[in-house]
């Protein structure tokens, strides 16, 4: 009877749940869609109510993935700042500033901080890009959703 309890209990999907990835590993890219309305179109509340409701939960789950611990305490200030409500939610703001490709002090900053740098280059960046409905940033027009676009550039005051 036991034997029988058991075999019926494990063909009923009692199963150890899988093993939470190691921090840092770069955890899939979330499908998302834009915002009903054009960015550029939408008001500030609209704004907010889609970073609330759409942006944040997204993005918590994204860099939870890839560091439960880091970012156990993400919210609006892990992107805008302590500082939010007196800046307006203003970006760039307090993220650590970054370099255009190819300059000395962007290669340092790779090489320095690989892992998260690949992170967010090939899951934040796009996740955000989507979310927002923007194009890829293009270098020469200076338009469009990239790196820049939240952490201020290190080699414009």
């Amino acid at each position: 009877m036991r034997v029988a309890l058991l075999v019926f209990l494990a063909g009923c999907g009692a199963k150890t749940p899988p093993p939470a990835p190691a921090r840092g590993t770069l955890p899939p890219l979330p499908e998302v869609d834009g915002p009903p309305t054009p960015w550029a179109q939408m008001s500030h509340d609209d704004r907010k109510q889609y970073m609330m409701r759409t942006v944040r939960p997204t993005m918590s789950k994204l860099f939870r993935s890839y560091d439960p611990v880091r970012f156990a305490d993400f919210g609006c200030h892990t992107c805008h700042g302590r500082d939010l409500n007196e800046v307006n939610h203003r970006m760039p703001n307090h993220l650590p500033k970054l370099w255009p490709t190819g300059t000395p002090e962007q290669r340092r900053t790779v090489e320095e901080h690989p892992q998260i740098v690949k992170f967010m280059f090939s899951r934040v960046r796009p996740t955000m890009r989507d979310l927002l409905g923007l194009d890829d940033y293009d270098p020469e027009t200076e338009e469009g959703f990239g790196c820049f676009s939240c952490h201020p550039r290190g080699d414009r005051p």
